[in-house]
């Protein structure tokens, strides 16, 4: 109980970023020991498939990209004292990561008109160029208030689909592919990249596609209903 107490209380519950509703306490060896390095609790929600030996490696790994970790329990259970003082007036209140968190490096488009963003009179949107997108790798694209992921084959073709997990919305782009298929890095379930379809639990609705080209050396998406 002690140690699970500093996994998200006081953080925020209604998101889907793991970073902001699940918090990593450093802790000595023996601490680690006893709780399976599960006090790397923020990598561990993230990339839940890491075993638990390896979640050392995978903090020093990811550290730039996660809010700062809490110092030890005494600090943990401080700011979860403070939390526990303002929801007694205001049971709305969590601990509000969001400023605390770094730059996002997500490939992102903003489109807004026409004109702007580099979208052709036809409606396609340039998200990058050709050279960004390896073989058998996956990008986001962020269009308005919509988010979609593209891709490339070991074959060399590109396909886009919808961005988030149909069944945890979380963003595929942080996902693996392999042999034309995108795995969601939450909960491992996959979709057909070139069709949507749902392959293997607990994933059970289709991702929507997407038209997208390349060309003059830039990758181009032409999402449906624009």
């Amino acid at each position: 109980v002690l140690y699970g107490v500093t996994q998200h209380a006081g953080l925020a519950e209604d998101t889907l970023d793991h970073r902001l509703n699940s918090r990593t306490v450093m802790m000595n060896r023996l601490h680690r020991y006893l709780y399976w390095n599960m006090n790397f609790h923020a990598e561990h929600h993230m990339f839940p498939t890491v075993p638990f030996h390896a979640l050392p490696a995978l903090h020093r790994a990811v550290a730039a990209d996660f809010p700062p970790p809490s110092t030890g329990i005494g600090a943990a259970y401080r700011e979860i004292w403070g939390a526990y003082r303002a929801q007694r007036q205001d049971p709305g209140h969590f601990i509000d990561r969001r400023p605390l968190l770094p730059h996002q490096q997500a490939q992102t488009v903003s489109r807004t008109n026409n004109e702007s963003a580099g979208t052709s009179a036809d409606g396609w949107v340039d998200i990058g160029a050709s050279t960004s997108l390896a073989p058998d790798d996956v990008m986001r694209a962020d269009i308005d208030e919509s988010t979609f992921a593209v891709y490339r084959l070991g074959t060399g073709a590109v396909f886009a689909t919808d961005g988030l997990c149909t069944h945890s919305q979380v963003h595929l782009c942080d996902g693996l592919v392999a042999n034309g298929q995108i795995e969601c890095p939450k909960h491992n379930g996959r979709f057909d990249i070139a069709t949507g379809a749902a392959l293997t639990r607990p994933v059970k609705e289709a991702l929507g596609t997407h038209l997208v080209r390349e060309h003059n050396g830039r990758i181009e998406l032409r999402i449906s209903r624009y």
